[in-house]
């Protein structure tokens, strides 16, 4: 004879339940927050890269505008000096063969080097 432990088969299945249950929903709430920490990560990331090459090529813009003028035949442009465009400021300095350009801006500055050609070609 089988001897009874006083509790029947359903109450057994509904306990082993609630346990299931937490952690399904647990599980599936640190699932969704992972998942939006990714993509709010990428979106940041995103738009970082956009505002920087946005910036950078402003800053590139600034600095072939004024190689157009100081290469240009009547142009008669001191060997250090500075310039005013709508997205910031360009200085200039030459240097044994070379013309340093720093371009400075709302979010930072940028320099560049560029070796001089003789202003005939």
């Amino acid at each position: 004879m089988a001897i009874s432990g006083g509790d029947n088969g359903r109450f057994r299945q509904q306990h082993r339940h609630r346990g299931g249950i937490f952690l399904s929903v647990l599980l599936f709430f640190s699932l969704t927050s992972c998942l939006l920490l990714l993509v709010l990560e990428d979106e940041r990331l995103t738009s970082d890269f956009t505002i920087r090459t946005t910036n950078l090529y402003q800053a590139k813009i600034m600095k072939e505008l004024f190689l157009m003028d100081y290469y240009s035949k009547d142009s008669e442009l001191a060997s250090t000096g500075k310039r005013t465009y709508n997205k910031g400021t360009l200085s200039y300095e030459e240097s044994n063969e070379k013309v340093i350009i720093i371009v400075k801006m709302k979010n930072g500055y940028y320099r560049f080097e560029e070796k001089v050609m003789d202003k005939k070609e």
